[in-house]
């Protein structure tokens, strides 16, 4: 079933971004959240647009601070 997050490590990337954001009132790059994670700038990206996919965090069309987590799992 779709938007249930059911995935340990899905918890993880949003709380990570929900924490992110209280303490620097802005979301990550990219590069920021890869490496907390550990990964390659690219697969980070292809994390963070599968769960924009899953509807857990959605995105704006321009710049660099472009992900944010959907209010509906926060």
């Amino acid at each position: 079933m779709k938007n249930m997050i059911n995935s340990d490590k899905t918890k993880e990337y949003l709380n990570y971004y929900i924490d992110y954001i209280k303490q620097n009132e802005k979301p990550p790059t990219t590069t920021e959240f890869s490496n907390a994670f550990g990964f390659t700038r690219e697969r980070g990206r292809q994390i963070v647009e599968r769960m924009v996919q899953d509807g857990f965090m959605y995105k704006l069309k321009n710049g660099q601070r472009k992900y944010y987590p959907n209010i509906k799992y926060v």
